[in-house]
């Protein structure tokens, strides 16, 4: 049994004139099981406080978070906490508090593992799993539909005591690999919902009901007919359950803190900064409610592992219906940047009418970023660079074709280097935007300055520039602003039609600059103007400020 250790350090051998590790924990890359978690070198960050606050009460609860973001870690955490496998506890928060250790028989679903193909399949499966359960409590069901048989197992395992537990791992899973198919999507439903009706009447006879998913779907019968489930997931209550707060970061990872730092060449500090700009950011709540902003635990992991800054998470399989949905629509820079929303509309999805502002909040593309109270809105965005470089290349390979993206993310760094070296020239930001404009096929080329702007901005993003769009001044809104460390601040103008004089006049005119210069910013501004029918650049022209800009490129910048 592995205890919760101390963070190992290294220790000097008297005898001999070497130094050798103790070996450090194992990473979890994988692992969803808590009881292979905690038997095997695994490291294990502590979230039996939050369990215990949720098990001690008879409360149905109902979570909703991203894919790979600790959901089936934490239904692995109630299924050994209820068995009363007390030994996979030492150490941890609640193996020193007042839980009881009573063991309950155990209903876990995990929907994601089931294999199917058809809607028929999948209710022989939930049929094959609920048997599996009924056996190892000697539980003999003879039903032939899975509604039947969940409750038949639930009203027998209640008479034989204690009650029973069901936990629901994604529940919507089948949902969400459907909902490109409206009538497949019907019929997967009605299995569910009949699936799902049982646990209501037998409310009672459960010690506990957990139910987990990506999404809380419209027009399913659990939230209809389950009107007593608690709806977690935006409560502060679990704010920090599932992702690792950034307290956790450093105590739990501290020797692959120093790792990295060893391998990057960062003290502490620059190290941190870079791991949080990559993988902190994730809100679920009400920000000033919210005691930290969580780590994706996923990508945490596998950065430890790889000591590689990369798109984790996003790269490890972004759901079907998300991909599809972005090849059938268009869309503008207003769908990404600063999107704000109605609270209430984050919770609910309907398959037939995507908002498209939920699907990326729900999916785990965007995050609450503030909140205002007297109007319940939101402001969404980007959580952090890992998803919005992800998802930048993905709108870029869909606006142009996938085969150059890889080419267009080598364009982008060419881009940024040009920014934060402050080696700007007409003719060299002509160049790199002109090479840009030549991967667009003619068949999806932008007919609309946003068209341009949004492949524009998307490219930054996938740079790492803290590039932002429509920002506003006193006379009207800059099309994109790049703001660098150094006090450089660069207003870009984008035109269709005309020159780059006139977009450069447009700056001066409108006194985009002004609200920098007035706290000493160095502002360089931009103007660029794209032929339609070409497909190309026709002008680009730049003013520096007067007093030069550094030339230092700064430490702290995406590396890629």
């Amino acid at each position: 049994m592995v205890s919760w250790p101390d963070l190992p350090e290294e220790r000097q051998i008297p005898e001999g004139a070497f130094v050798v590790k103790k070996r450090l924990q194992d990473l979890p890359v994988g692992i969803q099981s808590f009881e292979e978690l905690r038997t095997q070198n695994y490291v294990y960050v502590d979230k039996t406080k939050d369990v215990y606050e949720l098990a001690r009460l008879t409360t149905p609860y109902f979570l909703s978070r991203p894919r790979r973001f600790g959901k089936s870690m934490l239904c692995s955490t109630f299924k050994a906490l209820f068995e009363a496998k007390k030994d996979l506890f030492t150490g941890t928060w609640i193996a020193s508090s007042d839980w009881q250790w009573q063991a309950h028989p155990v209903i876990h679903l995990d929907l994601s593992k089931m294999t199917y193909k058809t809607p028929e399949d999948l209710e022989k499966a939930l049929g094959s799993r609920l048997t599996e359960i009924g056996k190892m409590y000697k539980v003999k069901l003879d039903q032939e539909l899975p509604g039947a048989m969940l409750t038949a197992l639930i009203e027998k395992l209640a008479a034989q005591g204690p009650q029973p537990v069901c936990l629901i791992d994604e529940y919507d899973y089948p949902i969400i690999t459907n909902m490109d198919d409206h009538k497949l999507l019907d019929v997967y439903r009605k299995v569910m919902q009949d699936f799902y009706k049982p646990l209501k009447p037998c409310g009672e006879l459960l010690r506990f009901l957990f139910i987990t998913g990506v999404s809380q779907f419209a027009k399913m019968s659990i939230f209809s007919a389950l009107n007593h489930l608690q709806i977690l997931s935006s409560n502060p209550v679990v704010a920090t359950t599932c992702g690792y707060t950034q307290a956790e970061l450093e105590h739990y990872f501290k020797p692959y803190i120093g790792e990295a730092m060893q391998k990057f060449n960062y003290n502490k500090k620059e190290m941190l900064s870079q791991i949080k700009k990559w993988y902190n950011g994730y809100c679920f709540t009400f920000p000033e409610d919210a005691p930290d902003r969580v780590y994706n635990p996923f990508s945490i992991v596998n950065f430890f592992s790889a000591k590689q800054f990369k798109d984790y998470w996003f790269a490890s399989g972004t759901p079907t219906f998300v991909m599809q949905y972005f090849k059938k629509h268009k869309f503008k820079v207003a769908d990404f940047e600063k999107v704000k929303v109605i609270f209430s509309d984050l919770g609910l999805l309907k398959p037939e009418d995507i908002e498209l502002s939920t699907l990326l909040y729900q999916a785990g593309y965007m995050t609450i970023e503030s909140y205002n109270a007297a109007s319940n809105t939101c402001v969404l965005q980007f959580p952090n660079h890992e998803v919005a470089m992800a998802c930048s290349q993905q709108l870029i390979a869909y606006a142009t074709t996938k085969t150059y993206a890889t080419e267009l993310s080598e364009l982008a760094i060419e881009l940024r280097d040009m920014f934060l070296s402050n080696t700007i020239s007409d003719k060299a930001l002509s160049v790199v935007l002109k090479n840009i404009c030549a991967h667009i096929p003619s068949t999806v080329a932008p007919q609309k300055e946003k068209g341009y702007q949004l492949l524009f901005w998307a490219v930054l993003r996938i740079s790492g520039l803290n590039a932002v769009v429509e920002e506003p001044s006193a006379l009207g809104r800059m099309d994109i602003t790049i703001t660098l460390e150094d006090n450089q601040v660069f207003i870009i103008e984008l035109k269709i039609r005309g020159s780059s004089a006139k977009a450069l006049s447009q700056i001066k005119k409108r006194r985009y600059a002004e609200k920098y210069e007035a706290l000493g910013k160095q502002v360089t501004k931009i103007g660029v103007v794209f032929d339609i029918a070409k497909r190309t650049i026709t002008s680009c022209k730049t003013i520096k400020p007067r007093v030069k800009a550094t030339n230092t490129v700064k430490k702290a910048a995406i590396k890629k």
